[in-house]
């Protein structure tokens, strides 16, 4: 149960990150911004899930995924800032901007999950 209703709980958030379209509303592009958080949720609560069985301080892990969604932010916006000044010509940028927001989502997804992992324990 402890690993369930967080996993629950996150889901429930990224549907609604989902309904909401957050990521175009961040910078990615309208055609897969939602594919994105249909992606990644469920790779991040399964990341997150897994990573609650190892024996690492609750917290800890917490700043890991918060550190990797903000890696992962930057290198989405970086890639997004680096298409559009090539006029669509630079395809390694592309992929950064593409990538870059499958991993905000898997992270986010995994910052949450722990969040209320840690939250759901107390």
């Amino acid at each position: 149960m402890r690993i369930l209703i967080p996993a629950l709980v996150t889901a429930v958030l990224m549907a609604v990150v989902w309904q909401l379209n957050l990521p175009k509303d961040f910078g990615a592009h309208p055609w897969w911004s939602m594919q994105v958080v249909l992606y990644g949720a469920p790779i991040g609560i399964l990341a997150a899930s897994l990573a609650a069985l190892l024996p690492v301080k609750p917290l800890i892990r917490l700043a890991i995924f918060a550190l990797a969604t903000a890696a992962a932010f930057w290198v989405a916006k970086n890639g997004q800032h680096g298409f559009a000044v090539s006029y669509a010509e630079d395809a390694a940028a592309g992929q950064r901007w593409f990538l870059g927001w499958h991993a905000t989502m898997i992270t986010l997804a995994a910052t949450l999950t722990t969040l209320i992992q840690s939250l759901f324990r107390r």
